[in-house]
């Protein structure tokens, strides 16, 4: 049984109601914010704008390589920032459009890729070299049709990716074996919109059916809802998780700070 208790919930605000679309935190304890204002911010916990880089594009999706240089996806590119502000491209497909991404534990960028009603998973070297494709089952059938968010697991290294158009959480291992798919609990509505994992190899989930967070163990097996409508969770977004402390974007600039434990927990 388990026991699932949160410690402490901080807000902060972005300034004019800015959406929070996509977060990266850092180790420093601070997090790379795309908004919706066309820009990406530096902030703390406390909210103050520690750096920002305006765009001409909005940044849904972001991931920081391990030399500190942002990655964001741009119609079928990825734009890199490096840390003194120059722009890039770090990689374009001529066939797919760009959607999510996420840094690996071994220093790879995983992209997510689609093109009408087939996509795949990419690992691109830290110079922008794709090293590996994920794109069928074991039958041969397409494992994607519309990837839109992915992360790693970070004590299996096992790739999480969300399919919108699918409604639901595609797991495959690092080599791209299907492992598991999660489509919400049995007879609900689930809208999958963002996805991370904790550093207890949890899967978070944001789900705009219903406005709340699925907590699921990394076997693919529901724990509860960490947050929901009633605890005033609204349209969640951008999620990421750091050293015990989750944040969780949304659409109108509310970003929640959570921190939490989980008792009796047998992950694996």
């Amino acid at each position: 049984m388990f026991d699932v208790s949160i410690r402490k919930v901080l807000y902060l605000y972005l300034s004019d109601n800015e959406a929070a679309y996509c977060i990266r935190t850092l180790s420093d304890g601070t997090a790379w914010i795309g908004t919706g204002n066309q820009s990406v911010k530096l902030v703390n916990k406390d909210g103050a704008v520690i750096r920002e880089h305006r765009l001409d594009f909005y940044p849904y999706n972001i991931a920081v390589t391990d030399d500190g240089n942002l990655l964001l996806s741009k119609g079928n590119s990825i734009q890199k920032i490096s840390s003194d502000g120059k722009v890039s491209e770090f990689f374009s497909s001529k066939s797919h459009f760009v959607q999510g991404l996420c840094s690996s534990r071994k220093g790879e960028i995983l992209v997510c890729l689609t093109r009408k009603e087939n996509g795949k998973i990419v690992k691109l070297s830290p110079g922008g070299t794709v090293s590996h494709e994920i794109e069928f089952d074991h039958k041969g059938s397409n494992l994607f049709v519309n990837p839109t968010k992915i992360a790693e697991n970070p004590v299996t290294g096992d790739i999480c990716i969300e399919d919108s158009s699918q409604c639901s959480i595609i797991v495959v291992s690092s080599h791209g074996e299907h492992l598991f798919t999660y489509k919400g609990k049995t007879g609900d509505t689930f809208t999958p919109f963002y996805i991370t994992c904790d550093m207890h190899g949890h899967i978070l989930i944001g789900d705009n059916s219903h406005f709340r967070i699925h907590l699921l163990n990394g076997r693919g097996e529901f724990i509860q809802y960490l947050l929901s409508q009633e605890d005033g969770l609204f349209s969640p977004w951008g999620m990421d998780e750091r050293d015990g402390q989750l944040w969780v974007g949304t659409l109108s600039g509310k970003i929640w700070l959570i921190e939490y434990v989980i008792q009796n927990d047998c992950n694996y």
